[in-house]
């Protein structure tokens, strides 16, 4: 009877004991802030398992510049808009992660430009006056894999920095060029469309570099 009570003794604790562990977890949640080549943003997150945690973040940037490039003198704009759902992998106990998610990519940049000079455009030569402006607009796949890898420091239990390098798959860019003066010829157009095509053909991969800080509660 003495043993009964013991072994039943000794098995809710082990039980209890294994209902205290599970439970020893509590997700620890994370704001923060970012910089990155994906302009500048806020983020959200949770750490759902030892080795598991999930981010939110959204990032914004505007960037213009003029330029001047083969007697054209261009004004670029630039929108950087995004938001994305990443999840991180610790594989062990240190701040290393590997990441995966998926982004809302709304980036677009906008180039207008006027001749300075007589220039050939397509197959013909243009006075500024016949040329007038031009107006080119690019975007990517609204829809935007993301991999990477990065580090998170705690510099306190309740502060941490940290820093991510990895790839936003955009796909392949479309491109529109048009221009407002009635004298260009469509065929000229044309030919420069199918350059600019050609141009931005390859760039597929946005490359992602960033720093984050935020705070854990």
């Amino acid at each position: 009877m003495v043993r009964n009570v013991l072994l039943s003794c000794m098995c809710a604790g082990m039980i209890f004991s294994a209902i205290g562990e599970v439970r020893a977890f509590e997700p620890a949640y994370y704001l923060g802030g970012k910089a990155s080549t994906l302009g500048l943003g806020v983020e959200a997150g949770a750490k759902i398992d030892p080795q598991w945690a999930v981010r939110l973040n959204g990032n914004f940037l505007n960037l213009n510049e003029d330029f001047e490039t083969d007697n054209v003198l261009y004004k670029g704009d630039v929108d950087l808009r995004s938001l994305g759902a990443i999840a991180d992998w610790y594989p062990n106990e240190t701040g290393f992660h590997v990441s995966g998610g998926i982004f809302y990519n709304g980036n677009q940049a906008a180039v207008r430009g006027t001749a300075l000079r007589n220039v050939r455009f397509g197959g013909t030569s243009y006075t500024p006056d016949q040329l007038g402006e031009l107006r080119a607009e690019a975007e990517a796949n609204a829809i935007a894999p993301y991999v990477g890898v990065g580090y998170q420091y705690h510099v306190t239990p309740a502060f941490s920095v940290g820093a991510e390098l990895g790839a936003l798959y955009t796909g392949q860019y479309e491109a529109t060029l048009s221009a407002t003066s009635p004298v260009v010829a469509q065929a000229d157009l044309r030919e420069e469309q199918r350059q600019l095509d050609d141009e931005l053909g390859s760039m597929r991969i946005w490359p992602v570099v960033g720093v984050r800080a935020g705070y854990h509660f």
